[in-house]
């Protein structure tokens, strides 16, 4: 059995329909056809939303051991029982998935405790066209099948994690705290092409702000 080594500090997903959606994808189809379980939950790609131990089982190459693949079934309770701070969990959660269609992007984000950027991030991602406002509500948006999409991430990835992938800071206080003008930080999310769906209040990803960083280092005249 797969045994997960946490420590009783580590951050477990807060989803908890998503050994539901993982035994869905594993249970072979009653026509004995492959089944096409949509969204791959076990990609490169995902890792960085996977909670921390999937993330190692997935490194580990244990992920045959998550989908009960090598088995032919997956025990979702079983499973739970082994993993910290998963016993007596609710498994109910169709409430939020059956708002999301008629909220904005922004109530959305707070049900779900994530970053309106990442929202608004994967609607654009799916070819939603911008501008794209965290008003928008989001069946006035999107397609049924991108709802969906965009459900099945929100129910799949740890909303830490995904919190963890932006920066504390929006544009305006990162523009403060490097003491330069609002106005050429701006600027620079302009040529390079950064969409801000909340204009000086955006976050962005701490990979994009580290670029922007270096950017704004290089406009700083030195002393000496």
């Amino acid at each position: 059995a797969f045994e997960a080594e946490l420590g009783e500090e580590d951050e477990i997903s807060e989803d908890p329909q998503y050994f539901d959606k993982v035994a869905a994808a594993a249970a072979p189809p009653e026509t004995g056809e492959p089944r096409d379980s949509g969204m791959n939950y076990f990609e490169a790609r995902n890792k960085e939303y996977m909670p921390s131990w999937l993330r190692d089982a997935y490194e580990n190459g244990e992920e045959d051991l998550i989908t009960g693949a090598a088995q032919g079934g997956f025990d979702k309770e079983a499973f739970m029982r082994g993993t910290p701070g998963r016993d007596g969990m609710e498994m109910g959660d169709t409430e939020r998935m059956a708002v999301m269609p008629g909220s904005t992007l922004q109530e959305i984000a707070d049900d779900f405790r994530v970053p309106v950027e990442f929202v608004v991030e994967e609607l654009s991602a799916y070819g939603v066209k911008k501008p794209i406002h965290t008003t928008d509500i989001l069946e006035h948006r999107a397609l049924d099948d991108e709802v969906q999409r965009l459900s099945e991430v929100l129910h799949s990835f740890d909303a830490a994690d995904l919190c963890d992938r932006y920066s504390d800071r929006d544009v305006k206080e990162l523009a403060e705290h490097h003491s330069v003008e609002l106005s050429e930080v701006l600027t620079l999310c302009e040529l390079h092409e950064i969409y801000l769906c909340r204009d000086e209040h955006t976050r962005l990803t701490r990979t994009i702000e580290d670029h922007i960083v270096e950017q704004i280092l290089l406009m700083t005249p030195t002393s000496g």
